[in-house]
């Protein structure tokens, strides 16, 4: 077979995806013809295929130095040296790319690709326009302008980018991985799930099993989240980002030791590692200790460039050293450097308006939480929630409750902490699970993936709520039973185990049938107070109303509205407890709470700030303390800023 018939069958191989006999071809061929440009070539795209970056270049540099008008060999040898980081030598390929030949758009990309890197994104946005004017067809510059438009923050502009770049090539794993990247920063969530897993049927990469694992996060599914980052490990078992992701969603879960493993593995894998530095802290910030969270933080907190993350994380902290001051200054540098990526844009805010809260700055304080409210422009599911509480307020009439079956196994086991999250249900929770015959659950998803999966498990056409209607006995004892397992892998002996997710009040009719002796506390406190803490935090996105005051308000005389037609016809045992009542006597309302789950009084609940129990709520910090009153009417601070609040309130 003649030279150019084997090059020919190399070429072939090449765009049939298959580098590793066309590379032993070419190798062969080089070898016997080492002063053909054309071989050496097609040597270094092969290699390349074969992620042979530093082969791909020295095949790349022999042909330019055999020709040095072959602008595709500068073109390739410039993507080359960007993998490599010689972003000097590249930019020089890539120009004398250009001068060869004005019309090609792969330079013109390439060069985009390196501003971006260097930080230039101007520069990249009119490269990469350069090379979509040259060719508009173009499907890897539409997939790269993307990328630097979402640096540059232009979310609906990189979209539609993202977009054009799946259209011309449906089977580019990257344009989907990106594009599902982008639907979720505008809260497009189905479609951001679609293209993700779109990705990663054409290409499962680590990369990608992380941003579904953060897609998860965001929509609070932990178990999703965490079964995603371990398939990144899988494939990656080095990879920083998964294991210190993985770390903080197994924190979330309430498994401490797994995730102070996961976050120490990433400490192994790359020492000093800022982010899981910080995430380490936060952990031992859960657990009460302060302390070495601030050692662990203070060796980063000495440089010029200390990372966003670390700076969070040590803001946390820093009212247990009293250096809310220097935190603030840290962060208030931060946020004027320009620096901070956008993804922490909303807890810089945050963390900056609690410690102006904290200085007694409350004007600047309400400044930076409706900033970082209002970051993002997400949209209002208001009326969603709304529609659902209608629907189930319908569903569990008093005539229907009483004609569902209720499951007979007789466990008094659960009791559920429900109320309006910031209301006092993890401050009730620490009280009970300080008794020694109540294990404390947290804030348990078993309910929820019940409900989740009920009209499946009915075989339902009609979603939940819908759907109980057709519930046998039989089904009900088998969902409770579930329920009743997972309780069992928490705590084998406890009389009482607490499930504290305060939204448990929309399924407390569901409750009613699968747990009818359970106990159920409704924690209640002042309106203005409870809207205004849930405001000045950041829930995930399946509460969009609470970026807003005026539908936050009327989302909370919804759920008063829900609570009364629950008092109405429910037979559960239910006690009100107010938060005020609480601060006010709080031996006198923790005694109420153990009568009302059937136990002795136990002195202990009196020292629950002692309890050494994880608390992963926003108020982990508070439950550690005595109760104070400063919560009390905190709501008059902020009183001339929160009108639309009043009128959501209908006060």
């Amino acid at each position: 077979m003649t030279a150019q018939a084997q090059k020919q069958q190399a070429q072939q191989l090449l765009r049939q995806g298959q580098p590793e006999p066309a590379q032993a071809i070419l190798e062969t061929l080089s070898a016997q013809h080492p002063a053909d440009a054309e071989t050496w070539f097609m040597l270094g795209l092969a290699r390349a295929q074969r992620t042979d970056i530093a082969g791909a270049e020295a095949a790349f540099r022999r042909c330019v130095a055999l020709r040095a008008d072959a602008f595709g060999a500068w073109d390739n040898l410039g993507l080359a040296l960007l993998q490599r980081g010689e972003l000097v030598e590249a930019k020089r390929c890539f120009r004398t790319s250009i001068r060869l030949n004005p019309g090609n758009p792969i330079p013109h990309s390439g060069l985009g690709q390196l501003y971006r890197v260097q930080g230039a994104l101007p520069k990249s946005a009119a490269s990469l326009r350069e090379a979509l004017r040259i060719a508009p067809r173009s499907g890897a510059a539409h997939a790269q302008l993307a990328l630097t438009l979402r640096a540059l923050d232009q979310s609906a502009a990189a979209i539609v980018h993202a977009r054009a770049a799946t259209e011309i090539n449906p089977n580019a794993a990257d344009a989907w991985h990106t594009l599902g990247e982008l639907l979720q920063t505008q809260a497009d969530f189905d479609a951001a799930l679609a293209a993700l897993q779109r990705a990663l049927q054409l290409q499962p990469s680590a990369e990608t099993w992380c941003a579904l694992g953060a897609l998860m996060e965001e929509l609070n599914r932990r178990d999703a989240a965490r079964d995603s980052y371990l398939r990144a490990l899988e494939l990656q078992p080095r990879l920083v980002r998964a294991h210190i992701r993985l770390g903080v969603v197994l924190s979330g879960q309430g498994d401490i030791t797994a995730a102070r493993d996961r976050l120490e593995s990433a400490l192994e894998i790359e020492p000093g590692h800022p982010v899981a530095t910080a995430e380490l802290a936060n952990v031992l910030a859960l657990q009460g200790q302060y302390e070495a969270a601030g050692q662990r933080l203070e060796p980063l907190l000495q440089g010029r460039d200390t990372r966003i993350e670390v700076a969070l994380a040590y803001a946390a902290v820093s009212g247990h050293a009293g250096q809310q001051g220097r935190a603030r200054h840290l962060l208030e540098q931060l946020n004027a450097g320009g620096k901070v990526p956008a993804s922490h844009q909303e807890p810089l805010l945050f963390a900056l308006a609690r410690l102006y809260e904290q200085a007694g700055h409350h004007a600047e304080a309400f400044r930076h939480y409706q900033r970082a409210q209002s970051l993002r422009p997400l949209p209002d599911d208001l009326e969603r929630h709304l529609a659902e509480m209608d629907a189930i307020r319908a569903t569990f009439s008093a005539p229907r409750l009483a004609a569902l079956p209720r499951a007979d196994h007789g466990s008094q086991r659960p009791v559920f902490i429900v109320g309006m999250p910031r209301s006092g249900t993890s401050l009730i929770e620490q009280i009970l699970a300080s008794h020694p015959q109540v294990h404390g659950g947290g804030e348990l998803t078993a309910l929820w993936k019940i409900v989740a999966a009920l009209p499946t498990r009915l075989g339902s056409a009609a979603p939940y709520p819908a759907c109980v209607r057709e519930l046998t006995a039989d089904g009900t004892l088998a969902l409770a039973r579930d329920y009743l397992d997972h309780l069992q892998t928490l705590s084998t002996d406890a009389r009482r185990v607490t499930d504290k997710l305060p939204h448990n009040f929309l399924h407390l009719g569901l409750i009613e049938l699968l747990f009818p002796q359970a106990h159920v506390i409704h924690c209640t406190r002042d309106p203005l107070d409870t809207c205004l803490s849930i405001y000045f935090h950041r829930f995930n996105t399946g509460h969009l109303y609470a970026r807003r005051l005026r539908s936050l308000g009327r989302y909370y005389r919804a759920y008063e509205q829900l609570m009364t037609h629950w008092e109405d016809v429910l037979t559960l045992p239910l006690l009100t407890v107010r938060y005020e009542d609480l601060v006010e006597d709080v031996e006198g309302s923790s005694r109420r709470l153990v009568d009302f789950c059937g136990l002795d009084w136990n002195p202990a609940c009196l020292r629950f700030h002692t309890n050494e129990r994880v608390v992963n709520t926003p108020s982990h910090a508070q439950v550690r303390q005595p109760i104070y009153r400063d919560a009390l009417q905190r709501w008059r601070q902020y009183a001339p800023w929160i009108a639309e609040l009043r009128d959501g309130l209908g006060t």
